[in-house]
């Protein structure tokens, strides 16, 4: 696209006409920057539904985005207890609170039991557009700092990466964990769950017994090493 500059000196970008289906609806801002497609003005997003229903492509559906992680996959010390607090709270995230399965579960109980933890050294973010690849850059992109790993349709494994605050070498980003844990049991619905799941490990369990679930009768007998 070009641009232009009008009488008042404010610069803008001249609309192009495209087909439907070599135009995307927006639902990552991330990727969008990163591979600039042909896109739906920002004021006219309202009007996302129906260009949707005319052909239009969400940006998510056509990309194809992977991971790559480098170094040993290890364990630490925080690594165990993302481990041991995923495993603890595990029924929350694939049941109802009347303790049935979610139908859009892909894992049950005992698939989700499995799951193991790991730090590597760094995990590099790609996406793959048309026929063109993309690479995120650490210094002006998002990069995760917890992922699925490549072998996860086999065995459920979540990688970390070591956190870069040195004052809190322990902390870690509970959003980007619930983020993999959510692409691990849902797929593609993962968009769906990633809050619930992300409320359910940051949330302390008294405080969810206030909001009225019944977490003693979903965790069993995990209830007292989860308080």
């Amino acid at each position: 696209m070009d641009e232009e500059m009008d009488d008042n000196f404010c610069s803008y970008t001249l609309p192009i006409l495209k087909e439907p289906n070599n135009c995307f609806l927006v639902d990552d801002s991330l990727i969008e920057k990163l591979v600039k497609p042909y896109c739906l003005p920002p004021n006219l997003q309202c009007l996302n539904s129906l260009y949707s229903d005319v052909g239009c492509k969400w940006l998510s559906e056509v990309v194809e985005e992977a991971f790559f992680l480098s170094g040993n996959s290890i364990e630490t010390m925080t690594t165990k207890r993302i481990k041991s607090k995923i495993l603890q709270r595990s029924p929350l995230f694939i049941r109802n609170t009347r303790g049935v399965k979610l139908e859009e579960a892909k894992m049950n109980d005992d698939q989700l039991s499995t799951i193991n933890v790991y730090q590597v050294d760094k995990i590099k973010r790609s996406v793959k557009f048309g026929s063109n690849k993309f690479e995120f850059v650490d210094d002006n992109t998002y990069i995760p700092q917890c992922v699925c790993h490549p072998n996860s349709s086999t065995k459920p494994i979540l990688c970390i990466t070591k956190s870069t605050d040195p004052n809190n070498p322990d902390q870690v980003n509970w959003y980007d964990i619930a983020f993999a844990l959510s692409t691990l049991i849902f797929g593609n619905k993962k968009n769906f769950f990633i809050d619930a799941i992300h409320s359910y490990l940051v949330t302390p369990i008294s405080d969810l017994e206030k909001r009225g679930i019944p977490v003693q009768r979903l965790l069993g007998k995990s209830y007292q090493t989860s308080n």
